[in-house]
């Protein structure tokens, strides 16, 4: 029994011993992975999984491999199901990755958009065809499409997608869109601005309350992310331009009415202290003397803090060194705040640096047009000083050309620390232009215009048009060819053919003929320009009621002759200025020994300025005087009088009705004429270029200087619209002194340029 015992104790020590070293023993000698297969990939090559698993033939088996490499084959982004499936053999374990692919995206379809038309949606998407189904892309997607709604006012809109299979693993991706109501601005107030008025903050603000018939039109009233994080940066710099240093802008606090229309939107403001400017100091280096750059600077102590005429300084100061030739020229303001003494002390650190010169000019992004074209509206070259004003000048004069939707400038360092380049970045634009447009004016009625014109032809910089207009009371024909310039020299030249008719109350007029033109720029913003002129003229059709003086006008009558003027121009936008001037002296003969019918002479002298004044709004003043008369014992035509009132001269008058009548009341014109327009312009909406204006006439046209007296004025309103057809203007003008027969009111619409 005890040898029994033994043998069966011995046993079970052998067992025991086995059975806590076999995992050990499995361990030391694991089973080798002898095969590895790829099954269910029909787009993704086998090469591109097998690159990127960790388990190789030959090698250990791991099950911690395995699990890795199921994850990095996710992680290829192709895949929306991977499986493993093992096999072991006497030879060791065989492997099998089984993997299902994503379907690939064949298209994209909207469904449930009323208020965005689908084209709109789909321009915005990123969603690449041809792909595999990608979920974090179609998320960021519906986030773009969310925006989109937000941005027209529908900011609960929701967006869902789907999956519509299609043969071949392929699917379309369908957007479904729920756009829910839309949500206006009802109210955007102010918590904390004690001493800067709501209505002050309110005007600087992209983000406005929705207003009937005015949101419309404009487009604001709706709630846009961007724009109100905008607006918080242009309110605490509006603070700045008011001394308040220490201004704080909170986040604002936006609440939606039970039914989800209305939007209100709150934003805290901390004031804080107003600060006065201390003192202010130049330091560095100079042009001429400290005293000359001081004259330049226009914050001075004891004034309210601006930040905003300090930034000016300093742009001023950096252009003054500039024009110099010191590209580089560094001014540092440094800022010291007395908060205590609610002072701000002023150090401006100037370091001119070397002078630099023009290395290359690289022109690109012209396709059409010529390099020279370009070349020749530069007022630097290669090998000049650097001059900041210069490159201003000449980038302006590359827009005025119309030629060109944008124009860059860039200016990066040369081949040395004395060199520079200048690359000059257009993009062109649409220079063709198919024209259809109406109006309204007291002297043509109702009218149509229809006009085809060409800037820029065959990239030379070459002009022609044509165009016809027709009224109820006018009927125009004209082509005009322009080179601005004649044979490669700084001077434009140009032909134009006419036939203008029009009916009178008491005659008709009708005027055919050519003129040839030449204009030469003298200096950066002088010019002359030479006009010979060939009309025939004719006045039919008078009226049995007319006076002696008008049936003295019937016929054909000739004219031929000289017109020049000199004309200064320093305005920074001939379509929209917003500052600068222009005037004009311009001097005409006929007759004499250039023959024709009518001798006379005519002067006049024009001049407008543009000035800036706050929230981007212009004020405007344009003037005119002018004399005609005949000479050689020839009487002075009807036609070539002075005629005043209307839409480009004295609103609020009918044509000619501001100037002399005959014995029969009809309008004869004046042999001198007095004009003066106020007018002052403010942005109803930057986004489609919408301008009001409100506006005071005063003029007349006269014979004699003995009846200069007793002027003709008015004042009204009106709308300016820059819009893709070319400006339109409409104004309701006002006779502040009407005679007995004379409208208390006109109201003109005109397509075309301003005054």
């Amino acid at each position: 029994m005890e040898r029994f015992v033994k043998i069966i104790s011995r046993f079970f020590s052998i067992f025991l011993v086995y059975f806590l070293f076999y995992p050990f023993l499995s361990f030391a000698a694991p089973q080798k992975v002898t095969k590895i297969l790829i099954v269910g990939n029909e787009r993704v090559p086998k090469k591109a999984i097998l690159k990127v698993i960790k388990t190789k033939v030959g090698e250990p088996f791991s099950d911690e491999k395995i699990r890795e490499d199921v994850k990095r084959i996710y992680k290829i982004g192709s895949f929306k199901d991977v499986m493993v499936d093992l096999l072991s053999t006497k030879e060791g374990k065989e492997v099998t990755f089984v993997v299902i692919e994503k379907p690939i995206v064949k298209g994209i379809k909207i469904r449930g958009n009323k208020k965005i038309e689908t084209k709109k949606i789909k321009s915005a998407l990123s969603i690449p065809i041809s792909n595999f189904v990608d979920e974090k892309i179609l998320t960021r997607n519906v986030d773009i499409i969310k925006k989109l709604y937000a941005d027209e006012g529908y900011y609960f809109a929701e967006i869902n997608y789907n999956f519509i299979p299609l043969p071949e693993n392929q699917v379309e991706v369908e957007f479904v869109i729920d756009e829910k109501k839309k949500s206006k601005i009802k109210k955007v107030e102010f918590v904390g601005n004690k001493r800067v008025k709501s209505k002050e903050l309110r005007r600087v603000m992209k983000t406005r309350k929705w207003i009937f018939g005015l949101s419309w039109f404009t487009g604001s009233g709706y709630l846009n992310d961007e724009d109100l994080k905008d607006d918080l940066n242009r309110i605490k710099a509006y603070y700045l331009t008011k001394g308040f240093l220490r201004v704080k802008v909170g986040s604002p606090i936006i609440k939606f009415s039970s039914n989800k229309k209305k939007i209100f939107i709150k934003i805290p403001i901390e004031e804080g202290d107003r600060y006065k400017v201390g003192n202010v100091k130049l330091t560095g280096d100079v042009l001429t003397t400290r005293k000359d750059l001081y004259k330049k600077v226009k914050i001075k102590k004891g004034k309210i803090f601006n930040n905003s005429v300090l930034q000016a300084d300093i742009a001023r100061l950096t252009d003054l060194f500039a024009d110099q030739g010191y590209a580089y020229a560094d001014v540092v303001p440094d800022i010291k705040i007395d908060d205590k003494r609610k002072i701000v002390d002023i150090t401006i650190d100037i370091k001119k640096g070397r002078k630099v010169y023009y290395e290359r000019i690289t022109i690109t992004g012209n396709k059409t047009t010529r390099d020279k074209v370009i070349r020749r509206e530069l007022d630097i070259a290669e090998g000049d000083l650097y001059n900041a004003t210069a490159m201003k000048r000449s980038r302006r004069d590359l827009i005025n050309t119309k030629y060109f939707s944008k124009v860059e400038f860039s200016t990066p360092r040369g081949s040395s620390s004395d060199l520079i380049d200048l690359n000059v970045n257009v993009e062109e634009a649409k220079t063709g232009q198919f024209a259809f447009g109406a109006g309204y004016s007291q002297l043509e009625g109702g009218a149509a215009l229809v006009s085809l014109s060409k800037a820029n032809l065959f990239g030379l910089g070459y002009f022609a048009s044509a165009s016809v207009k027709i009224g109820g009371k006018t009927k125009q024909y004209g082509v005009t060819f322009i080179d601005p310039w004649f044979l490669g020299y700084e001077l434009s030249s140009g032909i134009s053919l006419y036939r203008k008719q029009y009916e009178y109350t008491r005659y008709d007029l009708e005027r055919k003929g050519g003129e040839i033109f030449f204009t030469k720029r003298i200096w950066r913003d002088f010019r002359v320009h030479l006009r010979y002129r060939y009309r025939r003229n004719t006045v039919n059709n008078v009226s049995e009621n007319a006076s002696i003086y008008i049936k003295d006008q019937e016929g054909t009558r000739d004219t031929s002759s000289i017109y020049t003027e000199l004309i200064w121009d320093t305005r920074d936008n001939y379509l929209k200025p917003t500052r600068g001037m222009r005037f004009l002296l311009s001097g005409e003969y006929a007759g004499g020994f250039l023959a024709g019918d009518n001798y006379f002479y005519r002067i006049v002298g024009e001049g407008g300025v543009y000035i800036p004044m706050p929230k981007r709004t212009v004020f405007f003043v344009h003037g005119s005087a002018g004399i005609v008369d005949s000479f050689g014992g020839k009487s002075l035509p009807i036609y070539e009088r002075f005629f005043l009132g209307g839409i480009k001269s004295l609103r609020g008058f009918e044509w000619g009705e501001a100037g002399p009548e005959d014995e029969r009341g009809n309008v004869i014109g004046g042999l001198k004429e007095l004009l003066l327009n106020l007018e002052y312009q403010f942005p109803l909406s930057r986004a489609i270029e919408l301008y009001g204006v409100v506006f005071f006439d005063i003029g007349k046209a006269f014979d004699d200087f003995s009846y200069i007296g007793d002027p003709r004025y008015s004042s009204g309103f009106g709308l300016r619209w820059y819009s893709p057809l070319g400006p339109m203007r409409i104004d309701m003008g006002f006779n502040l002194d009407p005679w007995d027969d004379e409208s208390r009111y006109t109201i003109d619409f005109t397509l075309g340029t301003f005054f």
